[in-house]
Formats: structure tokens, C-alpha cells, sequence
């Protein structure tokens, strides 16, 4: 019967017996759930734990106001347990009295099967709802002790950045502030890590996927498609957990709120910089009183640069070169912003640690033009025989190459290039690239003297500011200019074409350049002739030298040696600067961003590393500074399963 103990109960004791049995069912459940519910509000005061049903929130900030907040948080608790076991006893005199109804109502036999039934419901409903709370608390517990950011998968070991070993290498305190443990801990993490938001960006959403809309072309009905897929996702998102400890944000509060100090990268290393920011714009003033180099202006020339693009690109359009699509992306915004200047710590240098200048053009008046320009002038860069793409073609050309017994390696940097490159000399150099260029005509519709108007137009717009002041760049290009890359190559391919066609000497037998660094294989006993001869070709462009030690040498990412045979072989090399320091796994990114820096490193072992003996090595090397910055084990496997998914078979 007591599978069907409703039926037998209707059958032969009336509706009446029924509901009296069917509500003490339901009483003793709800007193199973409210037991529950006691157990963990008595556990929550005990261990100093805030459910967040209780939790309370104030825009009074301060340190009293979070004391008024915590007392009444405890007080709010403490009235819950007094209701809750209010509850269990209305629900238990509740219980009592239907039992005594359905006593009364019932023979002893049936009555005590009802009773044993109703029993085993409420221990049924006892562990079910004692499972929920018992999660609850566990994920309350850890919420409060270590962050929810710690269930996240993606949240790496809470140890990997308290290292004393990492925070020497990743953060440098050059400041008069005294930094916290927490303080350094959130540093460590890096300038480019992603903290989560708390809450989901909607409406930043919402405008980016109308603007993919509109940039793809979409007809009406994929369209509607992708929103409604979209609304879908977001209507059934959950946000995500912190990746920050409470702690750690409040020192990311307490550092935004200190204006005594400015937190910069490192030059070189990914490394963090904490200033003075006295000294900091000491340093910048010191750069910017070179009178031969910048020229402070009393205003800001930014609506008079912006008329002479807008009169270029409507000189365009009345030529015939673009169409109105083209038009609106060239033309710049109404209120383009001001080039920003800024400095970054050379920390190799020995201090006063000296600032490399930088200056930030996105988003500027001639910024659209010279993106544009890039990609025009791009294909006409590289046509040197001189000239290396990047790493793995320096590797692919010098791999076979046996030396002389009186040859040896050296290499030849110039010194700040990009403000150094004369301008006439620049668009001297351009005009001629593109006369020779048979393929220009298929790439664009401008003509020859649009683009080298383009290009006078974007060296000629070298005013930024700093520290509310304006000026201007006198001579050469910015860093932070798009096009500045390009004008550096194609200016250091016509000098070293000249440099070479006019030396006296022997001259080397290979010379290949990556924009400033140069690798050269020279007769030893020409170097010190060759070197006078490149730095008296122009009074603009100096290059120092670095000669072979040990026969070894750095160059790019590789380090050169010549092995007993007289061959050059490559490993990877680190600069003194480098701190290993890589996005942090716990940062809010794209898991494939993540596993993609794990191929990136172990695809550069593969394409430097010429000796196998040398590979287990950097195999170490790279998982040992990978798992410091939280990388776990299985983050390995996947993307060792994708670097052998392409791999040929």
C-alpha cells in the first residue's frame, strides 16, 4: 500500500482523510527545508560568514561605514535564526495537530503506515535540501576566505604571483610609496591583464555587433538572425566570477586613487614600473627641453591640421581617387584627439633611469590617412635582398652558412632611428620607390603625387601634448606614428644600398637588417674600417656596434653561436630585461588567447632552435615561467592536442 497510499486513503477513508494526509506530507516537508535553512544561518554566524541575502550595500564609503554595514549585517542575521525557528515551531504545531486529526481519523494500522510514509518523505526532502545548503555554504565559504575568483577555472594558483622571485622581475618600485603585499600581488598580474566587470557590458555588446553588422554588409535577415542569437546569449549569461580577491581590489582602488604616483610598463621586459610623478614629469620636461629635437607651441593646432586633411581627401574625391565609403573612412572625427606624449623607463640603463620617448597617435587628426597610407606603401618595403621579415626567415637564410677562417659575426643598431630620419630626405626616397613599383596601379587609384602628398602631410603633423602643455616634433618621425615603420625601411634600404656600393674595402658578406638592427658577416680585419665608413654616410644616422663574444651573439629573438665546424647555430635568446612574464592565465581572456600562448612560445622553439639537444632545454624553460604565471596542467595537453592537430602527417 505504500506505493499508492494516496489512492487506498481516497478509496476507503473519504477525500477529507486525503488532504489531512496530503498536508501533513507538505508540513513535515517544509520543516525538513527549514532545518536546513537554520543549520546554515547558525554555521554563517558562527564562522563570521555574510549570506548574500543579508549582505547590505552603501554609497557612504569609508572605513565607519563599513563597520555600520558589517554590525547590522550580524544583527539582520541574527533576527533570520529568530524567525527561522519561529517558523519550525508554527510548522511543528502545524505537524502535531493534522497527526492528531489524522490519529483520530484512521485506524492505528493505517495510520502508522501513513506515518512511516510521511517520515521518510521529510528525510527525503531533508537530504536533498541539506545537499543545496550545505553547497551553499561551501561556495559562501570560499567566496569569503579566497574569492569566488578560485572556483573559476581559468583563476591560477594563488601562489603564482606572491613569488618573491616574480615580484623582483615583474614589478620595480621606483616611488616613495611603500607598496602592500596585495598592492604587489595585483602589479604582478601585468598592465594587460583583464580584471572582470562586474557586471555583463550589454550595452557595449549591443554596439559592437551592429557595428559588425554594418561593417560585414549583412542582408535584413542574417541579421535579425545574429541579434536574436545574441539576445539568446545574453538573456541566459551569468556573470562570471572575480578574478581579484577582495583584497586585491581594494588595492587596485587605493593605487587609482593615489595621484602621487604613475604606473608605466617598462621599456622592454613587461615589466611595471611605480614613479614619482614629480619625477616622472621631471623627466619628460628634461626630453622635451632638447630645443634641436621639440618646440613648445602656445595652442593646440589640432582644427588647422584637421582642415588640411579634410581639403586632401576632398581633393581626392574630385580626382576620381576614392568613392564616398573610402571618403568616410579617411576622414578624420570632429573632435580627433590630441597625440599624447609619454615615457617609457629604460631599467637596463643604470639610474637615473632615462625615459624612452613615445608618443600615442591613435585616434589623431592624420591617424585614418596613415593607417591608409601603410597599406599602400607596405608591398614596396622588402624588396632588398638585405632585408629580414622576421625571426624564422633570419634563421631559414644564415642555417646553411659555413664562416671563413677570417670571418666573424657582428651587428649594427641605429641609434633612435625614427627621429633621426630626415623628412625631405624620406619623401626623396618614397617617390623614387614608387616610380619603380609596376604594380601600384593595381592596389589603388591614387596617383604617385597623392600619396607623397599623403606622406608630407603625416611627417608634417608632429604636434602632441604633454602635461597640458603642446608641441611639436621638429626633425624626423614619431614612435606611435603607423607610418613611421615604413618610412624607416624604405629610408635604411637606400642607405644601405649606398653604404655598400661605396665602400672601399671588402665589403660584408651578408648584411641583413630588421628595420634598425643589422646582422653582418665581415673579414675581421674590415670591421673597424666598415663601421667608420657607415656612421660617416650621413650626419643623421649613427649606428653603434656589438661585437662577437665567445663566439656568440644576440640578434632578435636568437642567439648566434659558431660551433667548431665554423657553422652558425641559433637558440633562443633572452634578453637581460626579460622577466618571463606572459599573460596570466587568470586574466580575463579568451581561453584560445591563453592556449595560444603556449603554441606561440613553443612554436618559436621550434623554428630557433637549430640542435635538437638544445629543445628539452627550452621545452623546461618555457612550462616552468608558463606555470609561475598560472598555466595548469591540462591547458598544456590542449594545446600540445592542437599543435599536433596541424602538424603534417
Amino acid at each position: 500500500m505504500n506505493h499508492n497510499i494516496h489512492q487506498h486513503l481516497r478509496d476507503n477513508f473519504g477525500p477529507d482523510s486525503l488532504k489531512l494526509c496530503r498536508d501533513l506530507e507538505k508540513t513535515a516537508r517544509k520543516i525538513g527545508n527549514w532545518r536546513n535553512h537554520l543549520r546554515f544561518n547558525v554555521r554563517c554566524l558562527h564562522n563570521g560568514f555574510t549570506p548574500v541575502s543579508v549582505k547590505l550595500k552603501s554609497n557612504v564609503k569609508g572605513h565607519r561605514a563599513e563597520n555600520i554595514l558589517r554590525i547590522a549585517e550580524r544583527k539582520l542575521l541574527n533576527e533570520r535564526v529568530r524567525h527561522v525557528n519561529f517558523t519550525i515551531s508554527v510548522l511543528t504545531n502545524k505537524f502535531n495537530e493534522l497527526s492528531n486529526k489524522l490519529r483520530t481519523a484512521l485506524p492505528p494500522e493505517v495510520f502508522n503506515q501513513v506515518e512511516e510514509f510521511v517520515n521518510r518523505a521529510q528525510t527525503s526532502q531533508h537530504l536533498i535540501t541539506k545537499q543545496r545548503q550545505t553547497n551553499k555554504f561551501n561556495i559562501l565559504k570560499d567566496k569569503t576566505q579566497r574569492s569566488r575568483s578560485d572556483l573559476d577555472r581559468n583563476w591560477r594558483a594563488n601562489t603564482s604571483t606572491r613569488d618573491t622571485g616574480n615580484q623582483e622581475k615583474w614589478v620595480r618600485n621606483f616611488s616613495n610609496r611603500q607598496l602592500t603585499d596585495n598592492e604587489t600581488s595585483l602589479l604582478c598580474k601585468g598592465l594587460g591583464y583583464a580584471v572582470t566587470s562586474n557586471k555583463i557590458p550589454i550595452a557595449d555588446i549591443v554596439t559592437a555587433t551592429e557595428s559588425a553588422i554594418k561593417q560585414a554588409h549583412l542582408d535584413p535577415g542574417k541579421s535579425e538572425e545574429l541579434r536574436q542569437r545574441i539576445s539568446s546569449t545574453l538573456r541566459n549569461s551569468k556573470q562570471p566570477p572575480s578574478n581579484l580577491t577582495k583584497e586585491e581590489r581594494a588595492a587596485l582602488n587605493d593605487l587609482e586613487k593615489d595621484k602621487s604616483i604613475i604606473i608605466v610598463p617598462a621599456d622592454k621586459g613587461k615589466c611595471v614600473c611605480v614613479l614619482n610623478e614629480t619625477d616622472y614629469r621631471s623627466k619628460c620636461s628634461e626630453l622635451l627641453s632638447d630645443n634641436n629635437t621639440y618646440k613648445r607651441i602656445g595652442y593646440n593646432p589640432r582644427s588647422g591640421y584637421r582642415k588640411k586633411v579634410c581639403q586632401f581627401v576632398n581633393k581626392l574625391e574630385t580626382d576620381g581617387a576614392i568613392i564616398d565609403k573610402e571618403k568616410y573612412n579617411l576622414i578624420p572625427p570632429t573632435e580627433p584627439s590630441v597625440p599624447a606624449y609619454y615615457g617609457l623607463p629604460k631599467i637596463h640603463k643604470p639610474e637615473p633611469i632615462p625615459l624612452r620617448p613615445i608618443v600615442s597617435c591613435i585616434g589623431s587628426v592624420t591617424y585614418n590617412l596613415a593607417k591608409h597610407l601603410t597599406k599602400i606603401l607596405s608591398p614596396i618595403v622588402g624588396k632588398s635582398p638585405h632585408h629580414i621579415t622576421n625571426t624564422q626567415d633570419f634563421v631559414d637564410t644564415i642555417k646553411d652558412i659555413e664562416l671563413g677562417d677570417d670571418e666573424i659575426i657582428t651587428s649594427y643598431d641605429v641609434t633612435a632611428l625614427f627621429t633621426c630620419i630626415p623628412p625631405t630626405e624620406a619623401i626623396k626616397i618614397t617617390r623614387q620607390c614608387l616610380e619603380e613599383d609596376s604594380n601600384l596601379a593595381n592596389r589603388t587609384t591614387w596617383t604617385i603625387d597623392h600619396i607623397i602628398e599623403a606622406e608630407q602631410l603625416c611627417l608634417d603633423t608632429t604636434y602632441f601634448s604633454n602635461n597640458g602643455q603642446f608641441y611639436r616634433q621638429l626633425y624626423g618621425c614619431s614612435m606611435g606614428n603607423p607610418i613611421s615603420p615604413i618610412i624607416a625601411n624604405l629610408v635604411m634600404e637606400w642607405f644601405e644600398q649606398h653604404a655598400l656600393e661605396t665602400y672601399q674595402g671588402v665589403p660584408p658578406r651578408l648584411w641583413l637588417r630588421y628595420v634598425d638592427d643589422t646582422f653582418v658577416i665581415i673579414n675581421r680585419h674590415e670591421q673597424d674600417n666598415f663601421f667608420t665608413h657607415i656612421n660617416s654616410i650621413s650626419d643623421n644616422i649613427k649606428f653603434t656596434q656589438e661585437k662577437c663574444t665567445d663566439n656568440k651573439l644576440a640578434f632578435l629573438h636568437c642567439h648566434v653561436q659558431i660551433n667548431n665546424e665554423r657553422k652558425l647555430t641559433t637558440v633562443v635568446y633572452r634578453k637581460p630585461t626579460h622577466t618571463d612574464h606572459y599573460l596570466q592565465f587568470g586574466s580575463h581572456h579568451p581561453l584560445v588567447h591563453k592556449l595560444g600562448v603556449i603554441r606561440t612560445l613553443h612554436y618559436r622553439e621550434e623554428t630557433i632552435i637549430s640542435e635538437e639537444i638544445n629543445i628539452p632545454y627550452e621545452k623546461d624553460h618555457i612550462d616552468g615561467a608558463l606555470r609561475k604565471c598560472g598555466y595548469p596542467d591540462w591547458a598544456f595537453e590542449q594545446a600540445k592536442r592542437k599543435i599536433d592537430a596541424k602538424k603534417p602527417h
